[in-house]
């Protein structure tokens, strides 16, 4: 492991070790948000991040809450 990312971004220059990360990077560009939550909408770029924003909606209501 040499630490060498030779796969680089065409739009800002930052640089990935696979190309695998690379062709993820590119939403950071375009914007483009393919991940919806099924519960309220909201759109997400990455499935990690849609995976994250899930658990909110499984928190506990705050005393007083609807």
């Amino acid at each position: 492991h040499t630490g060498e990312k030779p796969h680089q971004c065409a739009v800002c220059g930052k640089r990935f070790r696979e190309s695998f990360h690379l062709s993820k990077h590119h939403v950071v560009h375009t914007r483009e948000r393919p991940y919806k939550c099924d519960l309220c909408g909201k759109a997400f770029g990455y499935p990690q991040s849609l995976t994250r924003h899930k658990q909110i909606h499984r928190l506990p209501l705050p005393c007083g809450g609807p």
